[in-house]
């Protein structure tokens, strides 16, 4: 808890605007009791509450019914910074909870939801577009679809007449992806339409298919997980419990804290660390896609594993004389396709061993869609063949390559939780920064000389952020954190990914030798085995 004589914050504004006042507004500093904003890396809002104890009634003079807008301008003073951070932004009130009263009180105390305005916004705009065009070279990515969406619907009808700053008119921060794309908003909102975008999209530097879409208090953010991970650790957070340390081995911590990039943990608290039923409801292991193709009349199966990609990617192996290719690619033959997780994890070190028995078992959750792969060269081809005129510019949307993998990849980050925190008010820190958690360990150093001294085997190292929320209360600020990992600091005891990968691939393989074993119970996927046909594992 922060000291209460430490002047860790300072309120510029705290004003509610309201459509009966359109000319004033009604300062609610001296009202509130506990402030709350939360930014969330998988929602594209801020969202947040204010407490107020309501001596005078506000919320019947006003009246309060849901028409206001809450504007903030506070300064954070960090002590391990030199310039004070700011909270700013507009919001709209959503809702107003039970009003209680204190023992023989005159006054009530209730609470006010809040969201960004951006996101109203959102809700009451529609798209009626579309980005088609004949030339394929006109075609555009799908992160240029999402920034031209944000700017068009959201940041260019932000009007409010209380930007004297221009600090509300937020941009959006995009990374860029692979592929052109042609695509169709049939009566979507905007955020809708771009979280759509976020579902196809591939980056041009990662393999992964983990774009996400979300808001901070600087920026609204198209990113991939996969980019963020690559970022220098913000802080450092170190845990010191007090029962194992006198006053002068904290005291010197803090002067440490104070000169550097470290940080003190007040509490820490592992909520999650691994989930097994979620991760084989959801297809993390393993799953299923049956992509079906309404031009040709015809389906395609997709088999997702989650096991390493530096192992196996753009590999060979001989079985019975016959050298086979490995690849990460779905297949063009029609038979069944093994597609690989080939993201960018914090670390090299999955959340499981090659001994999970929940993995190969591709019918743990299966997933239908409708898929145009190829009918770009088909149609090119046929039109090539009936004279050459014009090509349509039809582009395969390659949803076999992100359906799958993105599912998966979005619940590793899922299996490892840790909340903390901070002893220091700061807001210099937003979800998907990368942070360095210094977890104590609970092993002794004798019985396990692997393990640094103080540090968890598996659960220290980076951290990506998820969630923040400062909770601004009259004695100061508290910065909370939910941190997230989707792999291991340190592999498991004897774990040999190569070797184990090689053998299983190598068992299967010489399994479907046999045209009468049906491996995968697809007749294409054993034929293709006994003709030597490329195989995707």
């Amino acid at each position: 808890m922060p000291d209460q004589n430490d002047k860790s914050f300072e309120i510029h504004k705290m004003d509610l605007h309201t459509p009966n006042l359109p000319s004033e507004t009604v300062s609610l500093q001296a009202l509130y009791t506990s402030l709350r904003l939360t930014e969330n890396l998988f929602l594209p809002y801020i969202s947040g509450s204010i407490t107020i104890y309501d001596a005078a009634g506000y919320s019947e003079l006003l009246p309060l019914i849901g028409e206001e807008k809450l504007e903030l301008d506070i300064s954070v003073f960090d002590p391990n910074s030199n310039e004070p951070q700011n909270i700013k932004g507009l919001f709209r009130i959503t809702s107003i909870s039970p009003q209680k009263r204190r023992d023989s009180s005159i006054g009530s105390i209730y609470s006010l939801s809040f969201i960004s305005n951006e996101y109203f916004i959102n809700l009451r705009t529609r798209i009626y577009d579309s980005f088609m065009f004949d030339n394929p070279d006109e075609q555009l990515k799908l992160s240029t679809i999402a920034e031209l969406i944000f700017n068009k619907y959201i940041k260019n009808n932000v009007n409010e007449v209380y930007e004297e700053d221009g600090y509300y008119k937020k941009d959006i921060e995009v990374e860029e992806s692979s592929k052109r794309y042609q695509i169709i908003f049939p009566n979507l909102q905007p955020f809708q339409a771009i979280l759509m975008c976020t579902k196809r999209a591939i980056s041009k530097n990662f393999k992964g298919a983990t774009f996400v879409f979300y808001e901070t208090l600087k920026s609204f953010n198209f990113k991939t997980i996969e980019s963020l991970f690559q970022q220098e650790p913000k802080f450092v957070l170190n845990y010191i419990p007090t029962i194992v340390s006198d006053g002068d081995e904290l005291d010197q911590a803090r002067i440490q804290e104070e000169a550097s990039d470290q940080r003190f943990i007040d509490q820490f608290e592992v909520i999650k660390s691994f989930d097994v039923f979620d991760n084989v409801t959801s297809g993390m292991y393993s799953s299923k896609l049956i992509a079906l193709d309404f031009e040709r009349l015809s389906y395609r199966e997709y088999d997702y594993e989650y096991v390493p990609t530096h192992d196996l990617k753009n590999s060979t192996t001989t079985v019975n004389g016959k050298k086979i290719q490995v690849l990460t690619k779905p297949n063009k033959d029609g038979s069944v396709s093994i597609l690989l997780d080939r993201s960018n994890a914090i670390t090299n070190n999955k959340l499981c061993t090659q001994n999970n028995d929940n993995l190969n078992h591709p019918n743990q959750k299966i997933h239908f869609t409708s898929t145009n792969f190829e009918h770009d060269i088909d149609f090119e081809r046929n039109l090539k063949q009936a004279g050459g005129y014009k090509e349509p510019g039809i582009v395969s949307d390659d949803i076999e390559q992100t359906k799958l993998q993105r599912q998966s990849q979005l619940q590793q980050l899922q299996n490892i939780q840790v909340a903390v925190q901070l002893k220091t008010s700061t807001t210099n820190i937003q979800v998907g920064d990368v942070i360095k958690l210094n977890m104590p360990s609970e092993t002794a150093q004798e019985y396990n000389a692997n393990v640094p001294p103080g540090e968890h085997f598996y659960y220290s190292g980076n951290y990506i952020t998820s969630k923040v929320s400062y909770n601004l209360t009259k004695e100061g600020l508290i910065t909370e954190l939910a941190l997230s990992k989707n792999s291991l600091e340190n592999p498991m005891p004897d774990f040999d990914l190569s070797v184990l990968s090689k053998e299983k691939l190598i068992d299967v393989l010489q399994a479907n030798q046999n045209p009468e074993l049906d491996y995968y119970g697809t007749p294409n996927f054993a034929r293709a085995a006994k003709g030597g046909g490329l195989w995707v594992f």
